[in-house]
């Protein structure tokens, strides 16, 4: 049988290199053509909050043990804090003055249409007054509105437990 096996691997030999090499050409077109596609995914489970006496009463050094369960509304705060644009900021600034995170530079047609028509208009809105033209945006502020409008919150029905997603491409 081995010697059967050997013989038809032989005679089809270069039917095999043929498929092999399709393969190979088609999988590194997808690793370099297909834009890569990030998935992050976090749990948070909101605990007891312990509750802070009034500044009046710290002067009294009266140390504070009360504890209070977690209510219903507690979830979906946390999850407006998490989500708030101040706070991604917030992380988005840190990671950019680490270098930890880069702001991929825009594209000819980005900086064409930018730079030649972009960039007029919104001359033109301020030098008529207009209370609409915006300052421009830096990298950070980019990349901020990017991960908030790709970050996805959900609150586990029925427990404390937040899901948190975030799906981004490059």
């Amino acid at each position: 049988y081995l010697r059967l096996t050997c013989a038809i691997l032989f005679a089809n030999k270069r039917l095999i290199f043929t498929v092999a090499l399709v393969i190979s050409i088609l999988t590194i077109l997808v690793a370099f053509f297909f834009p890569p596609v990030y998935f992050l995914q976090g749990t948070l489970l909101v605990t007891s909050k312990r509750i802070e006496p009034p500044p009046e009463s710290v002067a009294q050094k009266i140390p504070s043990k009360v504890v209070v369960p977690p209510t219903k509304e507690d979830p979906m705060l946390e999850t407006r804090i998490i989500t708030s644009y101040d706070l991604v900021h917030l992380a988005v600034q840190k990671l950019y003055d680490a270098k930890e995170i880069s702001v991929n530079p825009p594209g000819p047609l980005q900086a064409l249409f930018r730079n030649y028509i972009g960039g007029p208009i919104q001359s033109l809105m301020a030098s008529l007054g207009s209370k609409n033209a915006a300052p421009p945006l830096t990298p950070v502020d980019v990349l901020t509105q990017k991960v908030v409008s790709h970050l996805t919150p959900l609150v586990m029905p029925g427990s404390n437990v937040i899901d948190i997603q975030l799906v981004y491409d490059d």
